[in-house]
């Protein structure tokens, strides 16, 4: 009993700490979803088509679906189920449904029973990041220097995410990698003997993660061929 009692508590501090994470960064919370007008994946609404989006999605936190609405990202954090939601990819959903409010619910429903190629990306619940996290980290902080073209860089050990915010030729476009399933990926390959150093093959996960539409990877919009090139260039150290 004392077991399980210790495991409910660690599971409710992991998820505390999860939530507390996401608040801490520039986005839109609970209780505070809000149009800005200034971000490309919503000018093709209208004030009126925004707003029945924007409170679709309030009624599918409000179901027990803790988010977070990054404006400038293009994006949507989603505590439970873990998953990132490409805001581009749900502004189209909801207008081929109606661009009702009830339609936002029906499509994130959806998503977040299955993964979504393009839309959304599922996460792993327990991501064990621990050996990986660090060695993206040690490439993606002197590019934050390097590079004119990053908005922002960061890895979350929490969610088991590298994130890539670029701004390439005055377009943005944000870019996650699910570093819990390109670890395994590496695993994988050094079980089956590939001997590769754990660094280059670290590399070349990345590479290909961000180079390919493939699982494990989700951009917030469909990415230019420079796009492509200035994350490789980000992760190839």
């Amino acid at each position: 009993m004392v077991g399980i009692i210790i495991a409910v508590s660690v599971a409710a501090l992991v998820a505390l700490l999860l939530v507390m994470a996401f608040r801490g960064r520039a986005a839109t919370g609970l209780g505070a979803l809000h149009s800005e007008r200034l971000h490309d994946w919503e000018k093709n609404l209208s004030e009126q088509h925004e707003e029945a989006l924007l409170h679709g999605i309030e009624a599918f936190r409000d179901r027990g679906h803790d988010l977070l609405l990054h404006h400038e990202g293009g994006k949507l954090d989603v505590l439970e189920p873990p998953m990132v939601v490409s805001l581009y990819a749900l502004t189209d959903a909801f207008g081929r449904k109606g661009s009702s409010e009830a339609a936002v619910g029906e499509i994130l429903g959806g998503w977040a029973a299955e993964p979504a190629p393009g839309a959304a990306l599922h996460l792993a619940r327990d991501p064990q990041v621990g050996k990986i996290a660090p060695r993206v980290l040690s490439a993606i902080e002197p590019a934050r220097a390097e590079i004119p073209a990053i908005d922002n860089a960061n890895v979350d050990e929490l969610r088991g995410t590298l994130e890539l915010g670029l701004r390439v030729d005055g377009r943005s476009n944000t870019v996650v990698v699910d570093l819990a399933r390109a670890d395994g990926e590496i695993k994988a390959k050094q079980d089956a003997g590939d001997e590769t150093p754990w660094n280059d093959l670290v590399r070349a996960e990345l590479r290909s993660a961000v180079m390919r539409d493939r699982d494990g990877v989700l951009w917030m919009r469909t990415p230019t061929a420079e796009e492509r090139a200035t994350a490789v260039r980000i992760l190839d150290r």
